[in-house]
């Protein structure tokens, strides 16, 4: 099991970094401005920074997806 959770955060990672690269070759020149948003969890609790309300609103919904990866498994493992 721990193999799985390796795999998936190098390809978490991995995703992450492909998407940086193919927006910044695909974003443009004349684009002065940028959008920030940080969060992640510290133990079950999440949390965020963002420099607009609509890249707070994206980071929220992409904590709930990361959550739900990572719990579901757990959850259908052991079922009550």
């Amino acid at each position: 099991m721990e193999k799985f959770w390796i795999f998936l955060s190098f390809v978490m990672v991995f995703i992450g970094l492909m998407l940086i690269i193919i927006i910044g070759l695909v974003g443009g020149e004349d684009r002065t401005e940028a959008d920030v948003a940080v969060g992640g969890f510290v133990g079950p609790v999440p949390f965020g920074f963002a420099s607009s309300p609509g890249m707070l609103k994206f980071l929220i919904v992409m904590l709930a997806v990361m959550f739900a990866i990572v719990i579901l498994p757990i959850l259908m493992k052991y079922p009550k």
